[in-house]
């Protein structure tokens, strides 16, 4: 069972590009751990290209403290007839290292796997007149055999109100291993430059092969509060507490987050 993250994280962001048909996005995040370990910085590259309307391409590489982490790519494609969403993707973590070696720090532990693996899956959205969406989906790990699947639901217009409210759960398995979260969250624009939204989650997580000795169970509630003062600048405020049998105390997390767009 990997270990819960204990640090401070800093981060901060560069994207370079014109207009909607593509950019490149620089991501750096700082996770300090005190005088046990050496601070980790994690880069990510992000390239996006629309190349024409209604199909779009995401690509994804991540360093680790400049040792590669892992390359991803997504392929959206949007059919008007059927005013649905096609999303193909595809994951391959590449940093290796043994999650319960003390040599590595937290970070480092929880990023560790033992050996590379590849992921691929498929989502699928369907959108009505009314503005309701139904989100569905499925990916298959090799060579781990883990399989992920996820149903999700938003609502807008809440009771008729400005209330978008988003109902989720999904499926983890993998050998002996059940996680079943749920989450639902709601989000409310106040005026037209702030936008609060909130909600929990609930997570069950079921080990048979040692008789219940790796069983968790997990419930997370979190909140964000959205400030656009101007065009092409938001800041944004996010807490989040985490209760879970597998530690003695709450964790607790604020993230703050700049946002200028050029």
């Amino acid at each position: 069972m990997r270990q819960k993250l204990a640090a401070q994280y800093q981060g901060a962001a560069l994207k370079l590009g014109a207009g909607h048909r593509g950019y490149v996005q620089f991501d750096l995040l700082l996770a300090s751990h005190g005088h046990d370990y050496a601070a980790d910085r994690e880069a990510q590259v992000t390239v996006f290209r629309r190349f024409l309307a209604g199909l779009d391409f995401t690509g994804n590489l991540t360093y680790l403290n400049r040792v590669p982490k892992s390359v991803s790519a997504r392929v959206l494609y949007y059919v008007p007839r059927w005013r649905m969403t096609l999303t193909p993707n595809y994951y391959k973590h590449l940093y290796l290292g043994d999650p319960s070696s003390l040599l590595l720090s937290p970070y480092q532990r929880f990023a560790a796997y033992a050996e590379r693996f590849e992921r691929a899956g498929l989502g699928v959205s369907k959108y009505f007149a009314s503005g309701l969406s139904l989100s569905a989906g499925a990916s298959y790990s090799q060579p781990s055999r883990r399989k992920n699947g996820y149903l999700s639901a938003t609502v807008p217009n809440l009771l008729r109100t400005k209330i978008e409210a988003v109902i989720s759960g999904s499926y983890d398995t993998q050998l002996t291993r059940r996680t079943y979260p749920l989450t639902v969250s709601v989000a409310y624009p106040v005026t037209k430059s702030v936008k609060i939204s909130g909600g929990g989650s609930y997570s069950q997580t079921r080990d048979t092969a040692y008789g219940g000795v790796g069983n968790v169970d997990s419930r997370t509630y979190f909140g964000t509060v959205q400030w656009s003062p101007r065009k092409g600048l938001t800041v944004s405020c996010s807490p989040s507490m985490v209760k879970s049998s597998a530690v003695e105390s709450p964790i607790y997390r604020i993230e703050l987050t700049n946002n200028w767009r050029f």
